[in-house]
C-alpha cells in the first residue's frame, strides 16, 4: 500500500512537471526565433512521449502493462538527459525562465520518469526483442535529422552533420550514439530481470 501511495505521488508530481517543462519549452520557443520547429527537436519530442505516458497512466488508462512502451520512452528520455548534460550542455549558457525550463527538459524529468519507472515497472515482463523496437524511433530520428540537415544546412544536432564532417566521422559519430541506445536499452533490461533473476536464484537453491 504504501508503495502504491508513494508512486502515486511520484507519478501526478512527474506528469505536472514534465506538462510545465515541455509547454514551458513549447511556450518560449514560439515567442523566440525557434517557432513551431521546436516541435522537431528529440528532446521535445522525448518529453512529449513523457507527458503522453504519464497522463494516460494518470487517467487510468495501463499503458505500462505493455513494457515495450514504457522502457521504450524510458530509454529516450534517459538518452536526452544524458546527451544534454554530457555533450551539450557546456555549449550553452540559458539563464532565468529558459534555465528553469532547460533544468526540467534535461535533468528534472529524465529522473523523476526513471523514479516512477522503478516504482511501477512490472518485473520479468521486458524481452530482448523489444530493444529493437525501442531502436526503431532513434534510427527514424537520425535519418531525419540527417537529411533535414543536409536541406536546410542547419543541424540540429552537431553528430548528425555529415557535411562538416567526413564519411568516416559522420559513421563514427552515428556508432557511438547507436551504442550509447544500446547500451542504455540492455541496462533497462538487465534491471528489470534483477528480481526475477534473484527468485529464480532462491528457487534454485530451495531444491
Amino acid at each position: 500500500m504504501l508503495r502504491s501511495r508513494i508512486g502515486k505521488i511520484v507519478r501526478l508530481a512527474a506528469l505536472c512537471i514534465a506538462l510545465l517543462g515541455t509547454f514551458g519549452r513549447i511556450f518560449l520557443s514560439l515567442r523566440g526565433e525557434m517557432g513551431p520547429s521546436v516541435l522537431l527537436y528529440f528532446t521535445v519530442q522525448s518529453n512529449l512521449m513523457v507527458c503522453l505516458f504519464l497522463g494516460m497512466e494518470v487517467s487510468g488508462r495501463r499503458v505500462s502493462r505493455r513494457p515495450a512502451v514504457q522502457g521504450g520512452v524510458l530509454m529516450y528520455i534517459i538518452i536526452t538527459g544524458l546527451v544534454y548534460n554530457i555533450l551539450l550542455a557546456s555549449t550553452w549558457s540559458p539563464r532565468g525562465l529558459n534555465l528553469l525550463i532547460t533544468t526540467i527538459n534535461h535533468t528534472i524529468t529524465p529522473l523523476l520518469f526513471l523514479l516512477d519507472w522503478l516504482l511501477s515497472q512490472d518485473f520479468g515482463s521486458y524481452k530482448g526483442v523489444h530493444l529493437l523496437y525501442w531502436l526503431i524511433y532513434p534510427v527514424l530520428y537520425a535519418l531525419f535529422g540527417s537529411i533535414e540537415g543536409a536541406v536546410t544546412g542547419e543541424f540540429r544536432y552537431f553528430f548528425m552533420d555529415f557535411i562538416n564532417q567526413s564519411p568516416a566521422q559522420y559513421a563514427l559519430m552515428m556508432l557511438l550514439v547507436t551504442a550509447v541506445f544500446l547500451f542504455i536499452g540492455l541496462i533497462i533490461l538487465k534491471f528489470n530481470h534483477l528480481n526475477l533473476d534473484r527468485k529464480e536464484a532462491e528457487y534454485g537453491k530451495a531444491d
